[in-house]
């Protein structure tokens, strides 16, 4: 009898172990969701096909998470770009020109105006505009908006806060240096949740 228990304690133990193999290399080939290049993300968020004088794509993801009934990310593109080049990108949406300023609070850095403050679903809350980077730490080497001295502006954007939705497109020029920078923002909140699941399914 003694010798039987231990046969079968080294049964389980190989079957553990079996079991945790099999976990591990079936996590090894499963896909990981990979960061794309700032080309596919251009095509993704700004516009497909991509312009013939655009050059130079540099991108930044500087939020991008998924939780419980909620999902939110900010994508920031940089690239040169002719006039010709972003008169076609403002055409492709309902684009509207506006006066939209860059502006630090508490360190974080923002686009702000009126269009882009945004109220909650409890009318207590304002986000102050588009949050760019937490801190100036945050940025990336290329990102130069803070020494332009001047751009124009567009934006197109979604605001229901009936259920905490919010897409918004920002869209800053600088014909002298022939540079444009594209953000992309969206929040699916907690009362979107069959928004987020479309979302997810057709990524």
């Amino acid at each position: 009898m003694s010798k039987v228990i231990p046969r079968i304690r080294r049964h389980k133990v190989l079957l553990v172990l079996s079991m945790v193999l099999l976990i591990l290399a079936a996590a090894s080939v499963l896909p990981t969701k990979r960061k794309p290049s700032a080309e596919a993300l251009f095509k993704q968020v700004v516009i497909d096909p991509i312009p013939q004088s655009v050059k130079d794509i540099k991108a930044s993801i500087p939020l991008d998470k998924r939780e419980r009934g909620r999902a939110e990310h900010t994508y920031i593109l940089r690239f040169d770009v002719s006039r010709e080049g972003v008169l076609k990108i403002v055409a492709s949406r309902s684009f509207v020109e506006q006066t939209i300023i860059y502006t630090t609070i508490e360190q974080r850095l923002y686009l702000s105006n009126l269009s882009l403050d945004y109220i909650g679903p409890d009318s207590n809350v304002v986000w102050p505009g588009v949050m760019l980077y937490a801190t100036s730490r945050d940025m990336p080497d290329w990102f130069d908006l803070p020494q332009w001295k001047g751009f124009t502006a567009h934006y197109a954007g979604t605001q229901r806060p009936i259920d905490n939705y919010i897409k918004t497109h920002v869209l800053l020029y600088n014909e002298h240096l022939g540079r444009a920078y594209f953000v992309d923002r969206e929040v699916i909140g907690e009362g979107s949740r069959g928004s987020m699941l479309w979302r997810w399914i057709f990524r």
